[in-house]
């Protein structure tokens, strides 16, 4: 049942005076409400009235059905609301509720009594829902690229969930849906948080001040290929997914040197690692474990054409005899890599800028999926209906 304006001014004038906050706020509690048929003090206590909610504006456990549920909410039909929405939940949200994050005294108690309520549910929940409530159409929310590129931000942070329940079992849900018509936008569900391990022992490690990471070490590219294998291209970070057709020039020139190391064997493994200028990642998180560098939800910024033309390699000479008899000539190939963790978004995309100087690549492709070039192209959607091309 669709919750009206006079409800939500009803229910604001009533009980501001005993919860606080903003009439935004009550939203949620008629919301829950309704939903769960919970009481009013029992909606209230999983409500975050006020500020410092780090993205949750309220919570709910389903014991019967196993689910938790994480809510923003927005008395808005403008999607384009839930930036900053996702930004927090991004950036601190998750690690607030299910990382280990230090306590902030000016936290909204709704997060303490959301991770109280998991440290008792902990066993049981099986999916966690992260919806966002509005009075807008979701399909409409669907095509915004800002929120899209948002979205993939937050599901790479699902390793969080799975650290906290202690297993990769608990699936991820994000969906949008309508107040106004109760229509529910399609469900982005995430079930498996990409790892892979690379042997570190000959790794280099460097440390800036403000804590960003990297590590330098050699991969081979069967490693890289089986990333690109698993997560498709996911494996991509954003600014680089553009321009990577298989049949520019340095594309074509990284088969024939495959094809003369692998295929003929008339040059050694070894000068493909001298030719190669190597690649650079960014992981969500890096580990170190019986020396090998365990990577959570990787994602190259520099060096996709070597990945791409791999894998148009590997494609064009399947079933090749050759490619059988000496597999072991591709798995000893390797390039050197430079891994980047514990850095903001910002720093990774400054990161694949520099990194991508040299690469055919265009810089308008490297431009193209920053946030602001993202809230243009969501503007010109809106406005024309459809997305200008590059120059």
């Amino acid at each position: 049942m669709t919750i009206t304006q006079q409800e939500l001014n009803n229910t604001f004038e009533e009980l501001h005076t005993q919860y606080g906050g903003i009439i935004e706020d009550y939203f949620g509690l008629l919301y829950l409400k309704r939903e769960f048929g919970l009481l009013e003090n029992e909606a209230a206590s999983q409500v975050a009235f006020g500020g410092n909610d780090y993205g949750i504006d309220a919570f709910h456990i389903d014991v019967n059905k196993r689910n938790l549920y994480l809510y923003q909410f927005k008395w808005s039909e403008n999607h384009s609301l839930f930036k900053d929405s996702y930004i927090r939940l991004c950036s601190s949200g998750f690690e607030k509720i299910f990382g280990n994050a230090y306590p902030d005294q000016n936290q909204n108690q709704v997060l303490l009594r959301l991770r109280s309520a998991l440290l008792e549910n902990q066993s049981i929940i099986q999916r966690v829902f992260v919806h966002f409530i509005f009075n807008g159409d979701p399909s409409v929310a669907e095509q915004s690229v800002v929120l899209d590129s948002l979205r993939e931000d937050l599901e790479s942070k699902k390793f969080l969930i799975d650290q906290f329940f202690d297993n990769n079992k608990v699936g991820l849900v994000i969906q949008y849906i309508s107040n106004k018509t109760r229509d529910r936008g399609m469900i982005g569900h995430v079930r498996k948080t990409n790892q892979f391990q690379i042997n570190e022992e000959r790794r280099i490690a460097l440390k800036t001040p403000s804590g960003e990471e990297l590590h330098l070490v050699p991969v081979s590219l069967a490693t890289l290929y089986g990333m690109y294998q698993e997560m498709g291209q996911r494996f991509f970070e954003r600014n680089i997914r553009s321009g990577l057709s298989a049949d520019r020039p340095p594309n074509r020139a990284i088969r024939r040197a495959l094809g003369k190391v692998v295929l003929d064997q008339s040059e050694s493994p070894e000068h493909f690692a001298f030719n190669h200028n190597g690649v650079t990642l960014a992981a969500e998180k890096v580990d170190i474990e019986a020396n090998n560098l365990i990577l959570t939800e990787p994602r190259l910024l520099n060096g996709a054409q070597t990945v791409t033309s791999l894998a148009k390699f590997m494609e064009t000479n399947k079933g090749n005899p050759a490619l059988e008899k000496n597999s072991h000539v591709l798995h000893s190939l390797e390039v050197f890599a430079k891994i980047i963790t514990n850095a903001s978004q910002d720093f990774v995309t400054g990161v694949t800028i520099c990194n991508n100087q040299q690469n055919p690549v265009e810089a308008w492709h490297l431009r193209a999926n920053d946030r602001i070039q993202l809230e243009f192209q969501d503007k010109f959607l809106k406005n024309d209906g459809q997305v200008a091309a590059p120059a």
